[in-house]
Formats: structure tokens, C-alpha cells, sequence
């Protein structure tokens, strides 16, 4: 810490973030994406919330996509049948972002398992594929 460090508005300018992405993701009651890539705790926490805070004030998203970009192995199909007995289960992005979410909202989760260097841009030039 440095004396020019300011908590209150570190944490005001963060408050501030949140509250401008809950907003975004209160935009998809008629579908949409929500991706999160390489952030297993914190990220997958984030949109959890926010998701919350829009299904809360009536805003709920509906038909989502939700993606979760990692490098770490996981059991989908364990996790989701909630076997405490694998390690994924306990995985934050994998139980809300690829499972919990999805399903709550009738949208549909994936787990994409690779090194950032090869899935972000395979994902990216699939993408430019199909657009018109």
C-alpha cells in the first residue's frame, strides 16, 4: 500500500463496474452468450450474481448460451449428476457457468477444456464462419 492508495474509491469505481454489468446481462430475457474465460472462481461468482440480481427484479435471462473457457480437466458428467466424489463438482465455473445457470434458464452450458492460445482463436475464427 502506498499513501495515494484509495479504498473507497477503488471500491466505488468496482460497485460501479458490477452494477453496469448486471445491467447487460438484465438484457438477456430473450437469449444471448455469456462467456467466461479462465477465471474458475471469481468470474463464474460474478455472473452468478448478476444473473441473480436481474431473474431478482424480474429480468431473468432466458435461453442463454453460457460458455466456460479453462485449461483444467473436468467431469461434466459427473458434476452434473452432483457426485461429490469428483473433483468438479466443486468447481465454481462448472457447477453455476456450465450447469446451474443453463438450467435454470433454459438456455444450454459447455465447458471448453484447452490452452487460451489455440481454443480462443479456433473459437474466434468459428465465429467469423458463420457471420454473413
Amino acid at each position: 500500500m502506498t499513501p495515494y492508495f484509495d479504498g473507497e474509491s477503488l471500491g466505488g469505481c468496482s460497485a460501479r463496474d458490477f452494477l453496469i454489468f448486471a445491467n447487460e446481462i438484465s438484457k438477456l430475457e430473450k437469449g444471448g452468450v455469456c462467456i467466461v474465460i479462465g477465471s474458475a472462481v471469481i468470474g463464474a461468482e460474478v455472473v452468478l450474481k448478476a444473473i441473480s440480481m436481474a431473474a431478482n427484479v424480474g429480468r431473468a435471462p432466458k435461453s442463454i448460451t453460457t460458455a466456460s473457457f479453462d485449461i483444467r480437466d473436468a467431469d461434466l458428467d459427473e458434476a452434473s449428476k452432483n457426485n461429490k466424489e469428483v473433483a468438479s463438482y466443486y468447481f465454481r465455473d462448472v457447477k453455476s457457468i456450465v450447469t446451474r445457470i443453463p438450467n435454470a434458464f433454459g438456455g444450454k452450458g459447455y465447458y471448453i477444456k484447452g490452452n487460451h492460445k489455440e481454443t480462443l482463436p479456433s473459437f474466434y475464427r468459428l465465429i467469423m464462419k458463420g457471420m454473413p
